[in-house]
């Protein structure tokens, strides 16, 4: 994993202690995951601060951070169940894409040549010596609907699946294997969801996406 990654950390925790910005508690479960898994949710809360307080830093860090764990592109794509229609979100424009990450970041940014340095530095590192563990897509959830994706896990490996949403509404996980067990959930009251399992043979398993929302949520999985 490129140096980026050690020094987006240090970056991030004097920012969030400058501005009193509390990172949501995680589940107990969550302390055993990988760096990259723990990294892929702490971009996400980025993203959505930086969005919200209208901050440049915490976009570049986030672009940064998913340019280091060098997610591929998820083939899959989410089947749909239910919602209903709601209006368009003006307030909303969260993107977990590093290169609209960083172009927003630019606008934010204004005359600040230190953070369009900054900029043009992950620009110029972006998938140097990144290894892709993770595959991730961004999809849009209607509201009340339930979004599921059926991905092969290998047996005797670890399996994570990292789902951020834009901050609107609560979003839940739930994994079944192919007998339709439960093995994992997320059901916290946010929409920053991590499922950990350790499958005991390689499997088909469906990761079942609920929001619980009025709005629809953008979203984007990684999974490993």
């Amino acid at each position: 994993m490129k140096k980026t990654l050690l020094t987006t950390l240090a970056a991030l925790i004097c920012t969030l202690t400058a501005t009193a910005q509390e990172i949501p508690a995680q589940k107990e479960a969550d302390l055993t995951l990988p760096t990259e898994a723990r990294m892929l949710q702490v971009a996400g809360q980025l993203v959505k601060y930086g969005y919200s307080e209208n901050q440049a830093l915490p976009l570049i860090q986030a672009a940064d951070i998913y340019e280091s764990v060098g997610a591929g592109k998820l083939r899959k794509k989410a089947i749909g169940e239910g919602g209903i229609d709601s209006p368009e979100k003006t307030a909303s424009r969260v993107s977990f894409d590093p290169e609209r990450l960083l172009a927003d970041a630019g606008m934010m940014a204004g005359n600040d040549a230190a953070l369009h340095a900054l900029i043009k530095r992950v620009r110029l590192n972006a998938n140097r010596g990144a290894v892709q563990s993770y595959s991730a897509t961004t999809e849009i959830i209607r509201a009340g609907a339930t979004d599921t994706y059926e991905i092969e896990f290998r047996g005797g490996e670890l399996a994570i699946v990292v789902v951020t949403g834009d901050g609107d509404t609560d979003l839940d996980v739930f994994i079944y294997d192919s007998e339709g067990n439960l093995v994992d959930s997320d059901t916290d009251n946010t929409d920053d969801c991590v499922c950990e399992w350790l499958p005991s043979a390689t499997d088909t398993y469906r990761i079942v996406i609920k929001n619980y929302g009025e709005v629809y949520n953008n979203y984007m999985i990684a999974v490993n």
